[in-house]
């Protein structure tokens, strides 16, 4: 073997180690943070929410991609009648939760950080700020995400037009989006809207098969 070629095999070896030590660390914090995660939300089921929080603080210092953890934050820091934190908690699940292929493809926990973070704004002092703000983000996004949550806040706060009006800028924007399309006419015919719920869930049934689509149609 001539020196070149042990050099660079020295360097290949130290590479691959640093790889698997790297990994292995990142296991660690996971494991560290789901740990946290778990205890936090026995806490929260005892409603000890002040030791539940110091546990999702922990999980997401820990991981700060943990956008389960962030979740759980925000609905710990509502309990605790800490609006603006719980925001803040609801908005790093929404964005962290994209780093990951486990939170892009966790459509349950997604719909809640969603929820959640409409919930709070819905109630804030600081509502019509945080509005706008979601307006802005809404303007230069490629997904209609905040469109919806959007809608969900004015659902919240009683504003069901406007809601309407939010929800059909998502739809018209983003028409292959079914679960746009699904929420929308659901909502529509929570209201009673009948008619203009079985037009876009007939929309939405056309962009592919959806069971709930489909039983809802059928009650219309």
């Amino acid at each position: 073997m001539t020196a070149a070629v042990s050099k660079w095999t020295g360097m290949i070896l130290a590479v691959s180690l640093l790889a698997v030590a790297g990994g292995g660390a990142g296991c660690r914090l996971a494991t560290f943070s789901d740990d946290s995660r778990r205890k936090g939300i026995g806490l929260y089921e005892q409603g000890n929410y002040t030791d539940a929080a110091g546990s999702f603080q922990n999980a997401v210092r820990q991981l700060p991609t943990d956008y389960r953890s962030h979740y759980w934050l925000g609905q710990t820091y509502e309990k605790l009648g800490q609006d603006q934190r719980a925001i803040q908690s609801y908005k790093s699940a929404r964005d962290t939760r994209l780093e990951t292929m486990a939170g892009i493809q966790d459509v349950d926990t997604t719909g809640k950080i969603f929820e959640g973070l409409a919930r709070t704004i819905a109630t804030s002092t600081d509502r019509d700020a945080e509005i706008d703000i979601l307006k802005q983000r809404a303007g230069s996004a490629r997904h209609g995400d905040d469109l919806i949550v959007l809608a969900r806040v004015f659902r919240n706060a009683g504003d069901p037009d406007s809601a309407i009006a939010t929800y059909q800028q998502a739809i018209e924007k983003f028409p292959r989006e079914q679960w746009y399309a699904k929420e929308f006419g659901l909502y529509l015919k929570s209201l009673g809207l009948n008619d203009r719920a079985r037009q876009v869930l007939s929309a939405g049934a056309k962009i592919k098969p959806n069971d709930e689509i489909s039983q809802a149609l059928k009650g219309l």
